[in-house]
């Protein structure tokens, strides 16, 4: 967990390995859940956008990577990228929107 992921989702070293219900609501833990299991049965990264509130009440759009990596004792376990693509998708509709007064 790095410093961006807990200050949106207002987590803590405290909160590794705690029940992800008790993190999320639940709709947000199903579909991570769900998310997970397919990496586990395909074996191929699954790409995905999510629509998260961070802390402050804001959403927060995320094109999020889970792939399946193995530990070296070979445990399956998932691995995952989250890019906050946010700024980047207000911007291209602040122009679309421009362009179209235009």
């Amino acid at each position: 967990m790095n410093d961006a992921y807990s200050e949106v989702y207002g987590l803590s070293e405290g909160d590794i390995g705690k029940n992800i219900y008790a993190q999320r609501s639940e709709k947000i833990s199903e579909q991570c859940i769900r998310n997970n299991q397919q990496v586990f049965r395909s074996g191929i990264p699954l790409h995905s956008v999510e629509y998260i509130r961070d802390t402050k009440g804001e959403t927060r759009i995320y094109h999020v990577t889970k792939f399946p990596i193995e530990s070296r004792d070979g445990e399956q376990l998932i691995g995952g990228v989250s890019l906050d693509m946010t700024d980047k998708i207000n911007a291209d509709q602040k122009l679309r929107q421009a362009l179209e007064r235009f």
